[in-house]
């Protein structure tokens, strides 16, 4: 059986390699670096197919303006085929100190379950439970306080993300205010609005006329320099209709009125730093809108012939970042230029196939001992974790080990860090490279 699989492998190898894919940014996000240098990360898609596969990656580039230098930054990937299904899928990202180096980030495997994660730019991984973790923020003010949400649950970090633990269970975060770490928003489980000021011990709903969308994904904060103007962003759905409303808060977000609604999403930013400036387009069309009234009205400022698929302000300036399907633009004094084009379709990389095999965890169920068998096609840093299914480490087996390629077993003993047999019951073990992630179970049986 061993050479029929590595002939079907081949096959599946080689009939990517042959595609042409599309290629289009989908998704763009800005940051100052403490420079004053302006960074942007794009997400681009690409995808391909044939009779026996799907593939296709939504990779985040970052693209550093004033070096001029646009670089792989994330990966994200999805691949299935008769033998397995696979994937990363990147959901969020933070930055420390100003710095594009210094980043958290979060998203979810695939593999015959979700396995949602969190990792740091300098460890590799630091939570991982099933389901999908959507965001992650870095409080502004202290940088050690970190949210994150899973499907359903906001978990907390006080140590800068070494660490978590559940947050509270009454409403699902959404964002803390930049003016004080202690003022948290979330929407309840009646998709009302609240706002803590005690950092969630206790909270109030703040808004009622609309139905909030429950997810991070599903609502959108942000607030004015003027620390009064909170403006949101959300989606709520109910059989057959999507409903996209824009709502705002002029007393520091005890109170909301809705703006505008629409019958599709839409892209909203604002300045950080010049009060009531805002910048909006719609979903898959070419006009971007502009307001300095705090949204009461907004008129057209750019008109592009491809649609718009992202946003980003450079705080307290002119300039203006727009991100469309095959480019991004900078707007400022009035003059609109290109920084970077993408081409409209690319050939498939000769690395389709990861260069990471993952066999069956084995004996499982275990007693005393399991063995994890992998290879490598290349040399690569390797993190294996075992964590209980409720997200906390159990034990670290390899801790960014660089390994030579070729075949490697790793074994666990079913005890925890401590030394302690771990309790029956059922595992994850997480598989970590810079270029795959897969989560597998296993179950201990004493």
């Amino acid at each position: 059986m061993r050479p029929f699989f590595t002939l079907l492998f081949i096959l599946f190898s080689s009939s990517a390699m042959a595609q042409t894919w599309a290629y289009q940014i989908t998704e763009m996000r800005g940051m100052e670096d403490w420079q004053g240098h302006t960074h942007l990360f794009y997400r681009h898609h690409t995808a391909s197919s044939g009779p026996d596969y799907n593939y296709s990656r939504d990779d985040f580039y970052h693209f550093d303006l004033h070096a001029g230098v646009d670089t792989l930054f994330l990966e994200d990937y999805y691949r299935d085929n008769p033998l397995y299904t696979e994937g990363v899928t990147i959901n969020d990202f933070d930055f420390w100190d100003q710095d594009p180096a210094k980043y958290i980030f979060c998203g979810y495997g695939t593999s015959y379950d979700n396995t949602g994660f969190i990792e740091r730019y300098d460890i590799g991984p630091v939570y991982s439970e099933l389901g999908e973790v959507t965001m992650v923020e870095i409080a502004p003010q202290n940088d050690s306080l970190i949210f994150a949400n899973l499907q359903g649950k906001t978990i907390v970090s006080h140590d800068g993300g070494h660490t978590w633990e559940n947050f509270n269970s009454e409403f699902l975060f959404i964002a803390i205010s930049p003016f004080a770490d202690s003022v948290l928003y979330g929407i309840d489980w009646h998709k009302r609005l609240v706002r803590s000021e005690d950092m969630g011990v206790t909270f109030q709903v703040v808004d009622t006329t609309i139905p909030w969308g429950v997810s991070s994904n599903e609502t959108t904060l942000l607030f004015d320099p003027d620390s009064q103007h909170v403006y949101g962003a959300t989606e709520f759905f109910i059989p057959i209709h999507h409903y996209y409303y824009l709502m705002r808060s002029d007393d520091g977000g005890f109170h909301w009125d809705s703006l505008m609604s629409f019958p599709e999403s839409f892209l909203i930013i604002n300045d950080t730093r010049t009060s009531g400036l805002l910048y909006m387009a719609m979903n898959m069309d070419t006009v971007v809108y502009f307001s300095n009234d705090y949204g009461d009205h907004f008129s057209p400022l750019l008109t592009f012939s491809e649609p718009v698929t992202g946003l980003y302000k450079k705080p307290g300036t002119d300039t203006l970042y727009i991100a469309t399907t095959h480019a991004l633009h900078e707007y400022a004094g009035g003059q609109l230029k290109t920084v970077l084009q993408v081409p409209v379709l690319i050939d498939a990389p000769s690395d389709v196939m990861e260069d990471f095999r993952l066999y069956p965890a084995f004996p499982n169920p275990f007693n005393s001992q399991t063995h994890f068998r992998f290879q490598l096609d290349r040399p690569a840093r390797v993190w294996i974790r075992i964590y209980t299914i409720n997200g906390q480490l159990v034990r670290t087996l390899l801790d960014g080990k660089t390994l030579t390629s070729g075949f490697h077993r790793v074994s666990w003993d079913g005890r925890n860090r401590a030394g302690n047999p771990a309790a029956s019951g059922i595992y994850l073990c997480q598989f970590h490279t810079p270029r795959f992630q897969r989560t597998i179970r296993v179950v201990l049986m004493r």
